[in-house]
C-alpha cells in the first residue's frame, strides 16, 4: 500500500529507515524475514495497524 524511505539524520553513509505498509490476511513475519535478510539491516519492527471502523 505504501513505501516510505527516510535518510537517518546525522549519518554520512546510505543508512535509511524504510516503512513498508502492506494489507492482507497472512502472517507478516515470514515475509519480513525474507525481505530484510541482509547483513546491512540493523532492525526490523512489525506492527499491526488499528482496524478502521
Amino acid at each position: 500500500m505504501q513505501v516510505k524511505v527516510e535518510r537517518l539524520p546525522g549519518r554520512t553513509d546510505d543508512a535509511a529507515r524504510v516503512l513498508l505498509q502492506l494489507e492482507g490476511t497472512a502472517e507478516p513475519s515470514g515475509l519480513a524475514s525474507e525481505l530484510f535478510r541482509d547483513d546491512g539491516v540493523l532492525d526490523v519492527e512489525l506492527s499491526a495497524a488499528a482496524e478502521e471502523e
